[in-house]
């Protein structure tokens, strides 16, 4: 909305959603970043396309017309994106991939499980996070996906059976969910599979608060885990600076979808 109005539309124009989403103010604000970018779009610039893009399809408050408009500009920014990682992510990722690193990393989610085993009977909500991290980091080890999509994750929807009830899990996104406009499908194996399961019966139901919601990481409010709750870890007090074991999975992470226009940049 603040650059809408930087760029000329009066304030009382913006009235409704559907208004900041119009594809013709869009592409005004758009083009109004890639000039301020210096004619070549900056990364903010390339997802403000999709993220306008995703709210406009979850809110339901473009036409099938506007839609196609907001997806060619989004396909037109995503032709500026840099092609693959950079240096900077490629060296994290090769820390990180060296043989005895990793192998840990793969121990966590079992080590995590566990614990939360044994909390649950003294306390149940603290066990249930811990459980929360743990299937968040084995999920993260076989699909690599932006924490906007892993906190949004509905059984039944982007987690899935296609073969019966005693088969493995399946993890689908739409490319309409999708940053890079790819359908995503991650085969779980049968291991992780064990552990969502764990956590679906005996924890996630002290996360639900009553709620009948599909969302495999219920929010303290309900809807889905939010962006800034914790990961696994107490609710309180008393935390210092750097990472703490309820920050979010360790594992490099991507930005999701805005919640709102605003966040988005209009």
């Amino acid at each position: 909305m603040r650059q809408a109005v930087r760029i000329g539309v009066r304030l009382d124009e913006l009235t409704s959603l559907s208004r900041l989403l119009d594809p013709d103010l869009v592409e005004r604000v758009i083009e109004s970043y890639r000039k301020k970018d210096g004619g070549k779009p900056k990364t903010y610039t390339i997802e403000l396309g999709w993220k306008l893009l995703s709210i406009a399809r979850q809110t339901g408050c473009v036409d099938e017309g506007g839609l196609e408009r907001l997806d060619e500009l989004r396909a037109g920014l995503e032709e500026d994106r840099q092609k693959g990682m950079t240096e900077k992510n490629m060296a994290v990722i090769r820390q990180v991939m060296t043989a005895s690193l990793w192998s840990e990393v793969l121990r966590v989610p079992a080590l995590l499980m566990q614990e939360a085993g044994d909390l649950r009977q003294q306390a149940s909500v603290k066990a249930a996070l811990r459980a929360q991290l743990a299937v968040a980091i084995g999920i993260l080890t076989f699909a690599p996906v932006r924490l906007g999509n892993l906190a949004r994750i509905r059984l039944g929807e982007n987690l899935i059976r296609p073969s019966g009830p005693l088969s493995p899990y399946w993890l689908v996104f739409p490319d309409y969910d999708v940053k890079n406009r790819v359908r995503l499908e991650f085969d779980l194996k049968e291991r992780l599979t064990g552990l969502i399961e764990e956590y679906v019966h005996d924890h996630r139901p002290a996360l639900l608060r009553g709620s009948n919601e599909p969302w495999l990481f219920p929010g303290e409010n309900r809807g889905h885990k939010g962006s800034q709750e914790p990961w696994g870890a107490d609710h309180g007090c008393g935390r210092g600076p750097g990472r703490h074991p309820g920050d979010a999975p360790p594992v490099p992470p991507c930005r999701g979808g805005a919640d709102h226009a605003g966040d988005a940049g209009l």
